[in-house]
């Protein structure tokens, strides 16, 4: 079972698709994913590399003893997991995706981007996540910026307990009305 935060999720995502028979369950907390790119029209997919960039986190400065990992353009590795993903996509698993309800700021103007506009399209992403096997959970932290790990951990520990023991037994994955509570 693996879980995965941000771009962690995308390289869990990424590890289940190469390694199938070693991945029985996932945890997507709030996880980047390349169907964001699907769920935007090109000309808005761009605009928003094109913000990441003018914001920083577009390409970031190497960490020593880290890599490329550290220094991969936005978006850059999408055609990478999808390729993953069409020779080997996920096998019906417990699957729990949660994603943040506090929005992004986004500085005025940002590439013609507003909170609302960017929000719109992560959420729909992160749904589009809860999509890729049957029964996933997908679940809103209410309380919870990106960070849903530090603003709400008892969200994410749940939901990784709830994949457990959905893995151990998976007739008790498929009775659950939800995967967390508050």
């Amino acid at each position: 079972m693996l879980a995965g935060h941000s771009y962690g999720g995308f390289f869990a995502r990424l590890y289940a698709a190469t390694y199938p028979d070693e991945v029985v369950g996932l945890v997507l907390v709030d996880a980047y994913s390349e169907l964001l790119e699907d769920v935007m029209p090109p000309e808005r997919w761009q605009a928003l590399v094109r913000l990441n960039q003018d914001m920083g986190s577009g390409v970031v400065a190497p960490i020593p003893g880290y890599g490329d990992a550290e220094t991969t353009g936005y978006g850059a590795d999408n055609a990478v997991v999808r390729e993953a993903v069409a020779a080997t996509p996920l096998p019906s698993m417990p699957l729990a995706v949660l994603a943040h309800n506090r929005p992004f700021a986004v500085p005025e103007g940002a590439q013609g981007f507003t909170s609302a506009k960017l929000e719109a399209f992560l959420l729909a992403a992160n749904e589009a996540q809860a999509a890729l096997v049957p029964d996933a959970r997908f679940f809103v932290a209410v309380d919870s910026g990106h960070d849903i790990h530090q603003d709400q951990p008892e969200l994410v520990t749940e939901a990784i307990r709830q994949v457990v023991a959905g893995v151990r037994s998976p007739d008790t994955w498929y009775d659950l009305s939800s995967c967390c509570t508050e």
